[in-house]
């Protein structure tokens, strides 16, 4: 999924924190890559994900993906937890 990332770290903009603490490209690093290293670092945020007119937002609580948002309405979770290296097609048929 190309296009435009950035980490909003919630808890600090709702206390008037900084807005966007990490921002980039997806041809620098993958996602799947990228959400590892703010498990590792325990991050707490929204990650916006733009591409083709679309977005997804992941929430990270801690280091924990809590919440994934698509404007999309045709992705499904399971879909892109796939995409994302999270989850493979296996766990995903198990758990429906």
């Amino acid at each position: 999924m190309p296009g435009p990332i950035g980490l909003d770290p919630y808890r600090q903009t709702h206390r008037g924190g900084a807005n966007v603490a990490f921002m980039g490209e997806l041809s620098d690093i993958g996602v799947a890559d990228l959400v590892y290293l703010l498990a590792i670092h325990r991050q707490t945020g929204k990650l916006t994900i733009s591409a083709n007119g679309d977005e997804v937002y992941l929430y990270l609580d801690d280091g924990q993906l809590i919440l994934i948002i698509s404007s999309n309405q045709s992705v499904r979770l399971g879909r892109l937890l796939i995409r994302l290296g999270i989850l493979d097609a296996d766990r995903l048929r198990d758990a429906l």
